[in-house]
């Protein structure tokens, strides 16, 4: 059997009970990357293997994951395996759905075990985000109304984006100042330079106010999991506030002003 825990979005507090029960009752897990905050929460008698250095050595993100699969199919025509990601394992995650057909085919259970994605920290982050100069409204919005949700690789791998400008979106796993230029390019095929975007770090910790690391632009919100950035998009890529998790919103073109 291969078990498919989700993570959660970066605090081993909001690990499902659950994940949690599943994870105290075994021995090793394998990991599709160490880079996520809630690994060093993980029971300590854990052992951990992880793919980080496929993506070190793979030419391209389509033959990691497919190493990723292979692996985990191998090891568990042998024993039982988990296999734990990020987030929820069906949000933003390539590897699980590949996974879980292929082990279909191979005639191997599968069992999902979910995590809290990103989406919801970044909703509460924005809903109390305030001006650290003057005031500003929060920003509150349901994902039913409309809200486009894009990886930010794909997008920026992209010439013009598949994003209506009428409707919100989220562009998650911005993990660098390289992919938020590729990505501020795609982005300007069909937004305007000025318009107005905010940048959320998503390290799941109350911050104290801060001026960003490059001191070019400054923090102006902050969120009550997250630090807020607010940019245009012409300043995307002129800051190295980027991680894995980052997420990036761009409000609707009809109400920005």
């Amino acid at each position: 059997m291969i078990t498919i825990i989700g993570l959660g979005p970066g605090d081993p507090k909001l690990l499902t009970r659950e994940a949690w029960e599943a994870l105290t009752n075994a021995s090793e897990i394998y990991l599709r990357t160490r880079k996520h905050p809630t690994v060093a929460g993980l029971p300590a008698q854990l052992t951990l293997h992880d793919f980080d250095n496929l993506y070190e050595s793979g030419d391209n993100f389509d033959e990691v994951y497919g190493r990723i699969v292979e692996t985990l199919l191998k090891l568990a025509k042998k024993r039982d395996v988990i296999y734990a990601v990020p987030g929820h394992p069906l949000v933003g995650e390539t590897t699980v759905p590949l996974l879980m057909a292929r082990a279909q085919m191979a005639k191997i259970q599968t069992r999902l075990i979910s995590g809290m994605s990103f989406i919801e920290p970044v909703l509460e982050s924005l809903a109390f985000a305030r001006e650290t100069e003057g005031s500003a409204p929060s920003i509150f919005f349901d994902p039913f109304d409309g809200l486009q949700i894009c990886d930010a690789l794909d997008l920026a791998a992209q010439h013009h984006p598949p994003l209506n400008p009428d409707k919100p979106a989220l562009i998650a796993q911005v993990y660098s100042r390289a992919v938020a230029a590729d990505l501020k390019l795609t982005l300007m095929n069909q937004y305007s330079p000025q318009h107005q975007l905010y940048v959320v770090k998503g390290n799941l910790t109350k911050r104290k106010k801060q001026k960003n690391s490059d001191q070019l632009l400054p923090s102006l919100v902050i969120g009550s999991t997250s630090t807020v950035f607010r940019r245009r998009l012409y300043e995307l890529d002129r800051t190295n506030d980027y991680d894995h998790l980052t997420t990036v919103y761009i409000p609707a073109t009809r109400t920005v002003s």
